[in-house]
């Protein structure tokens, strides 16, 4: 027989009272591993990203220029060019004043500093700039080019392209140290897993000597099942024998949680494992498919329910 509704209402927020919730029930350690392992090669996986888009030479929604190379383009593209550095893209004349007096000629390649301008003379926009060697005079801007990446904010894009160039190199041999670490541990886990089978479960052997009780033969044919739902139905008929070696001692209350209160922990030294069996119970009946259950954990709840029936020799 079931809790009433009620019965079933005033165990659920005695176990919500209890701060026992979902993580509280044991879930499988290598799932959350996995999930751990999941989400560090989902960062590794962003950073990587990154550092391509910092190779690709350009964050151009922050309008910087990363790829480590000075760039030119046409003065005319360039809104302000006043106080900025641009560079001879041929051979030039210096005048004294736009168009008239010529006072030196450059070569190519030679960056300068945009001093005043333009002025445009017979259809020619001259600009006036200063020479490293602090000549100054005025240059046709059809000699001159915009140089792109020589200021501060940009050598220090460049310094961080180089930092984060090197942490793609350390993310890759820490990939290759992880993948090593995880078959290190899964190894540990099966070790584990070994030890855990023999505290909690029987052998085949020694179990197929012990089995005398039909009920409990049908929970755990359920509890060998490939389903979750078999898992979840061994879970289910084990409670139900709980709840009748709980009838049979006369304890005092109306639901299960009344009667496992009733208890004396001298005459049930194993009520502790009662008690998280039968929680586990209300959250699959009380959760539906929204709890998660894996036979692993079946496996554990039903070992807590054969420490409790061996007690009392009912298996």
């Amino acid at each position: 027989m079931f809790p009433t509704s009620n019965g079933m209402a005033e165990e659920k927020k005695s176990e919500k009272s209890s701060g026992l919730g979902f993580w509280d029930s044991h879930p499988d350690p290598f799932v959350e591993f996995v999930w751990l392992i999941l989400s560090l090669f989902v960062i590794l996986y962003l950073i990587s990203g990154f550092i391509n888009l910092l190779n690709s030479g350009s964050l151009f929604f922050l309008g910087f220029n990363l790829s480590g190379t000075e760039k030119t383009v046409p003065l005319s593209k360039v809104p302000s060019l006043v106080g900025h550095k641009v560079e001879t893209s041929k051979q030039i004349s210096v005048f004294a004043e736009p168009g008239t007096n010529q006072i030196a000629g450059k070569s190519a390649g030679i960056k300068v500093i945009i001093l005043e301008g333009p002025i445009i003379k017979d259809g020619i926009k001259y600009w006036k700039v200063r020479f490293d060697d602090g000549t100054e005079g005025w240059v046709a801007e059809d000699g001159l080019e915009y140089v792109e990446g020589s200021n501060a904010v940009s050598l220090l894009t460049n310094r961080l392209k180089q930092i984060f160039k090197t942490f793609g190199y350390v993310s890759i041999t820490f990939s290759i140290l992880l993948i090593g670490f995880i078959f290190f541990l899964y190894k540990k886990l099966v070790g584990l897993r070994q030890e855990e089978a023999k505290k909690f479960y029987v052998e085949e052997k020694e179990r197929s000597d012990s089995l005398n009780n039909p009920h409990w033969e049908k929970i755990l044919k359920n509890l060998e099942s490939i389903e979750e739902s078999g898992w979840r139905l061994a879970i289910l008929e084990a409670d139900i024998m709980l709840e009748t070696l709980l009838d049979n001692m006369r304890l005092p209350g109306e639901t299960m949680g009344d009667k496992l209160r009733a208890v004396e922990k001298s005459d049930f030294t194993t009520i502790d494992n009662a008690w998280e069996a039968h929680k586990i119970r209300n959250q699959i009946a009380h959760e539906g498919g929204t709890f998660i259950l894996n036979q692993h954990e079946a496996r554990r709840v039903i070992g807590l329910y054969r420490t409790v029936f061996e007690e009392f020799k009912i298996i």
